[in-house]
C-alpha cells in the first residue's frame, strides 16, 4: 500500500513539473521572389529539438489537392519546378508560354455555396476562438525580427509603397501583441526599397514560449467543443 501511494505521489510530481516545463517554437521564414523556406523548431527542456523544414510551395501544392513527388535534389526551387507548380497554382508570373486561352477552365460561381462556407466559417471562429484566445494570451513571445526589401521598378511607386508597407507591418504587430505577452524588447522592423529594380524579398524570425499546462488545457477544451459540434468537421 505504502509502495502504491509512492508511486500515485511520483507520477503526480512528474506530471505537475512536465506541464510546469516551458516549450519554445521558433519561427523563421524566408521568401526571396517565388522561392519560400519556412523553418519551425520546437524545444522543450534539455531535450534535443524537433525541426520542420518545408517549402511553402510544395505546401500550396497539397493544400491545393496537387501531389508532386521530386526524387533527388533540387535546391531552393528549380526554375521547372518552380513553372510548373506555379502554373497548376495559376500563378500569373510563371503562366507565360505554358497556358492557352483557348483552354481555359472557366468555374461558374456559386452564391449559396460560398454562404453556406461562410456561414459555417463564423461558426466555427465562434466555438474555438475562447479556447484560441485563451491560449494566445498565456503565450509569451521572445523577439520578433522582420525585414523586407522590395522594388517596382518605378521609384516614384516604390517610395509611396514603402510607407504603406510600414503601416501594414505595423498594424500587424500591433495586432499579434494584442492577443500575445508582448517581448521585453520592442518588435525589429526593416524595410529597405530598391529603387532600380524589381524584387521583393522577406525574412521573419520570431520565438514564442508558452507553458505546457496551458497548451494541455487549451488542447482539452478545443476536443471538448470539437466532440459537441462534430456536424461542423462534416464535409462539404
Amino acid at each position: 500500500m505504502l509502495f502504491l501511494i509512492c508511486t500515485v505521489l511520483i507520477i503526480m510530481l512528474f506530471m505537475v513539473a512536465l506541464l510546469n516545463m516551458d516549450l519554445i517554437i521558433i519561427l523563421f521564414y524566408q521568401r526571396d521572389d517565388l522561392d519560400d523556406l519556412l523553418h519551425v523548431e520546437l524545444v522543450l527542456w534539455k531535450l534535443p529539438p524537433y525541426k520542420i523544414k518545408i517549402s511553402t510551395m510544395d505546401l500550396k501544392a497539397k493544400l491545393s489537392g496537387i501531389g508532386i513527388k521530386f526524387k533527388g535534389k533540387t535546391g531552393k526551387s528549380g526554375a521547372v519546378v518552380r513553372r510548373i507548380v506555379t502554373t497548376l497554382l495559376s500563378h500569373p508570373e510563371e503562366q507565360n508560354d505554358m497556358s492557352d486561352a483557348a483552354t481555359t477552365l472557366k468555374v461558374p460561381f456559386q452564391w449559396k455555396k460560398m454562404k453556406k462556407k461562410i456561414k459555417r466559417v463564423r461558426e466555427l471562429h465562434d466555438h474555438f476562438w475562447p479556447a484560441t484566445e485563451f491560449l494566445l494570451s498565456n503565450t509569451r513571445c521572445l523577439h520578433l525580427t522582420w525585414q523586407t526589401g522590395f522594388g517596382t521598378g518605378d521609384a516614384a511607386v516604390t517610395g509611396w509603397s514603402t510607407g504603406i508597407g510600414w503601416t501594414v507591418k505595423t498594424a500587424l504587430v500591433r495586432l499579434l501583441y494584442k492577443y500575445l505577452v508582448p517581448p521585453p524588447k520592442p518588435p525589429r522592423l526593416v524595410i529597405k526599397p530598391e529603387f532600380n529594380k524589381k524584387c521583393f524579398h522577406t525574412t521573419l524570425d520570431c520565438a514564442f514560449k508558452v507553458k505546457l499546462y496551458y497548451l494541455a488545457r487549451a488542447g482539452i477544451r478545443l476536443l471538448k467543443v470539437r466532440m459537441k459540434k462534430r456536424k461542423y468537421f462534416a464535409k462539404g
